[in-house]
């Protein structure tokens, strides 16, 4: 055991793997407790589409080139846990035709601000669209999942053959690594999973993705 958590009434039991220094919370909650949390959680960022500036994200449009550096096709792409559409925003701008999801009924808003967009309230479990995307974003998301290498695996399934997957995450191998329990992004149940670059390209070769870049941004 590393540390423990208290939060929404419940006491989160933290361990970590001493090979590659993946956290996990062991005690995980329920998909159904996971979306009842998500669907009113003030903590993700779903503007109104009145007070969005998407067009100012330079976190979002440098993660759409990066992308479209990694691959010449533009199909349709599909942005997990969408939030206010950034990503989606600036992939529909360079060519591809954005698919978002999400657990928060406000991301459902801020996908019009997206002309084209296709929005669909649900978790990736239960989604049905079977693609194949040129391109998926988890951006700030795989963190979430309660089963993380599924969540890989069934994007592996609808990614098209030259499709790219693009995931962010807390680096939990950087500098907040020496605060020990005190790193702010041991926020469980929120937060489930607490990823290293090694585990994290660990999860891509279980789930049969071969990792092409990885890169450490402050503002991803």
């Amino acid at each position: 055991q590393f540390t423990q958590k208290t939060s929404h009434g419940q006491v989160w039991e933290i361990r970590k793997c001493n090979a590659c220094g993946h956290g996990f919370v062991a005690n995980r909650p329920s998909l159904e407790k996971l979306k009842e949390i998500y669907s009113g959680d003030t903590h993700h960022s779903c503007e109104t589409p009145e007070s969005l500036d998407l067009e100012s994200r330079v976190d979002c449009r440098t993660l759409a080139a990066d992308i479209t550096k990694l691959s010449p096709e533009r199909g349709r792409s599909l942005d997990i846990g969408c939030g206010n559409g950034g990503f989606s925003y600036h992939l529909a701008k360079q060519g591809y035709k954005p698919t978002l999801i999400d657990l928060d009924p406000r991301a459902q808003r801020a996908a019009t601000a997206i002309p084209g967009a296709e929005f669909h309230l649900v978790a990736l479990e239960d989604f049905a669209d079977k693609g194949p995307f040129s391109a998926i974003i988890m951006s700030q998301v795989l963190e979430h999942a309660l089963d993380p290498l599924d969540w890989l695996k069934r994007s592996q399934r609808v990614l098209s053959p030259k499709g790219v997957l693009a995931v962010a995450v807390p680096n939990c191998g950087g500098v907040y690594s020496f605060l020990g329990a005190r790193d702010p992004f041991l926020i469980p149940p929120v937060h489930l999973n607490f990823f290293t670059p090694r585990s994290l390209n660990l999860a891509f070769e279980k789930a049969g993705l071969r990792p092409l870049w990885t890169t450490s941004r402050s503002e991803l």
